[in-house]
Parts: C-alpha cells; sequence; structure tokens
C-alpha cells in the first residue's frame, strides 16, 4: 500500500466523521428549537408547555393543626367511675 492510497483512505475515513458530526449537530440544533419553544415565544397554547410536577409539601397550618389536635385529645379524658 502505498502513501497515497493511505492518505486517501484517511481522508475519506475523515471526511465521513465530519459528514456524521455535521448531521448530528443538525439533528440536535432542531431538538434544542423545540425544547425552547413555549407559548410565550410561539403559537403554541399554555396548555402544551412542559410544566414541573409540584411536589407534595404540607401546608403549615394543617401540620400545626394536626399536631395540636394530637396533643389535646388526651387533655379531656373522663375520670374512671367507682362501681
Amino acid at each position: 500500500m502505498s502513501l497515497m492510497d493511505a492518505t486517501d483512505k484517511r481522508i475519506a475515513e475523515l471526511e465521513r466523521l465530519l459528514k456524521a458530526a455535521l448531521e448530528d449537530n443538525a439533528r440536535l440544533k432542531e431538538r434544542i428549537a423545540l425544547l425552547e419553544k413555549h407559548s410565550g415565544n410561539s403559537s403554541k397554547p399554555p396548555s402544551s408547555d412542559i410544566v414541573k410536577p409540584k411536589t407534595e409539601k404540607k401546608d403549615k397550618k394543617t401540620k400545626r393543626k394536626k399536631e395540636h389536635s394530637l396533643d389535646t385529645n388526651n387533655i379531656y379524658e373522663h375520670p374512671s367511675h367507682p362501681n
């Protein structure tokens, strides 16, 4: 194998890799553009926006009420009646 054959082979391989990289780049740019669209910058309705699901947080008042009710449940116990 001559030096020119090896060089031509290497150039062909590099061109193939470059073409694949450019195609991937174009595909990723399209995907980024789609992900960046939302109802504020496109004609999409707000219902199509991706919304993060809300995490379940207990309301502080509800938590306090529950704790308070647990504390006061045993305050007013009926005295035992002797028979």
